[in-house]
């Protein structure tokens, strides 16, 4: 070949790559553009910013037909269960009513992972409701949201001979003498699974405003298997921890929970988790808060919020709860000393592997006000983008006098400014243009 010749091929040859680099990044970046179509707005997201949230909802289902479609959407159950994992689904089992997660959206659920034929693991339904007595409020109500209450919902599938469809109730650990709330505590402390059930306090601590918050989480043990669940770490049995995966469902409701606060979703649920007796209202450890009461009084830093915590902790005061519970009511709340403290919570414990809002009633007015029935259901691994997305979404379109508190972009709000701490800890995003919706109505749909 000739020199001539030998460079005719050699542009060809860089002449035919550059053309299919060209093609091939041109056929991505379309990809791109169509997958991260918001599924409202139609809007694009900036090419320069990526995907980091994907939210999936089905709506006007029966809250089974819902959430199955939203597993599918996903990807199907496989994706998301180990044919031998130890599911914990952990409800909102504090109220009554909508106050209480939808068990029928909890049934469809669990049927799917129970319907999988090579699902040989275990699935286990618990809750921290921080009251006495353990077997109270959600798991026995007779103001159900849902067919079932949550121990009729355990016991549906003992009857079907589900056997390892089990329940546990967490207990705070630490002593509770003068409750603030709720009443339970003293149900111990561990350092981790050789010590047996209860609830590790950790080093790990979450500080706002000079205010402490330690970083807890719950030890226990399988009714069905045996086995011990450390909440970070995993499963244990026979003196060490196996390879069993332990996967951790965070089954929340959507409603407006006061001027504090604004709305309880898949963030706020996480104080079902955690123990409340460690530190105030408890009296142990000295000096740091639980991760309610970190967010309601004047911070540590200023000389009003000092005199509180003083004053608060005189015996005097303290013989008395209502008088205890006003002093500490006494200036600004910070919401987001909550969200920054679940935030680290899931940094440094663990972050939950699937977050479900089961939206099938929603209270925009309250937990105990007449709910809408929405007929949704919500998923997603970001709950900060989750949350937004049904706040937003779900829950302020319904208006109400509440609208403002629940409105994720109201920047002043509690609901926006828990969700901001939150997100700050790295939790997820709260940019709309970087979240990808994928929604599906059954009213739509051609049957």
């Amino acid at each position: 070949m000739d020199r001539r010749g030998f460079f005719k091929r050699v542009l060809v040859w860089v002449g035919g790559v550059s053309l299919g680099a060209f093609a091939l990044k041109k056929m991505l970046r379309l990809r791109f553009v169509e997958e991260s179509t918001t599924g409202r707005m139609g809007s694009l997201t900036p090419e320069h910013k990526p995907v980091v949230s994907r939210i999936y909802v089905a709506k006007n289902g029966t809250p089974e037909q819902n959430v199955a479609k939203v597993v599918e959407m996903m990807g199907g159950i496989e994706r998301l269960v180990g044919k031998d994992d130890i599911v914990v689904i952990k409800p909102n089992g504090q109220w009554r009513r909508h106050g209480n997660t939808n068990t029928d959206t909890i049934r469809g659920f669990v049927d799917l992972i129970l319907n999988t034929k090579s699902f040989s693991g275990e699935i286990i339904v618990a809750e921290n409701h921080h009251d006495d007595p353990d077997d109270g409020r959600g798991w026995t109500t007779a103001l159900r949201n849902g067919v079932f209450n949550l121990n009729e919902l355990v016991a549906h599938y003992h009857k079907m001979g589900y056997r390892n469809v089990t329940k546990y109730h967490w207990r705070d650990g630490g002593p509770n003498p003068n409750y603030l709330q709720f009443r339970a505590g003293d149900g111990g402390i561990v350092s981790g699974p050789e010590e047996g059930d209860g609830y590790v306090w950790t080093d790990e601590e979450y500080v706002y405003g000079g205010r402490r918050v330690k970083m807890t989480y719950p030890v226990f043990t399988s009714s069905y298997s045996g086995t011990t669940v450390d909440f970070k770490h995993g499963a244990w049995k026979n003196g060490r921890y196996t390879d069993q995966p332990v996967k951790f469902i965070n089954f929340a409701v959507l409603n407006h929970h006061g001027t504090t606060f604004g709305v309880t979703a898949s963030v706020k649920n996480h104080l079902g988790v955690v123990d409340m007796s460690c530190g105030e209202h408890g009296p142990t450890p000295p000096g740091y808060y639980n991760f309610h009461y970190i967010s309601i009084g004047w911070s540590k830093d200023h000389w009003l919020g000092r005199f509180a915590e003083n004053t608060s902790r005189t015996k005097l005061v303290r013989s008395s709860r209502l008088l205890t519970k006003g002093i500490r009511r006494i200036g600004p709340t910070h919401p987001e000393a909550l969200g920054g403290a679940v935030g680290h919570f899931m940094k440094t414990v663990r972050m939950a592997d699937l977050h479900i809002l089961a939206a099938e009633y929603v209270g925009p007015e309250g937990r105990t006000i007449k709910p809408v029935h929405t007929r949704t259901v919500l998923a997603s691994k970001d709950p900060v983008s989750l949350d937004y997305y049904g706040g937003k979404y779900v829950l302020c379109p319904l208006g109400g006098s509440k609208v403002d508190y629940n409105d994720p972009d109201n920047l002043d709000g509690p609901f926006r400014r828990y969700l901001e701490e939150c997100q700050a800890q790295g939790a997820g995003t709260l940019e709309e243009e970087r979240m990808v919706i994928r929604t599906f109505d059954f009213a739509h749909s051609v049957v």
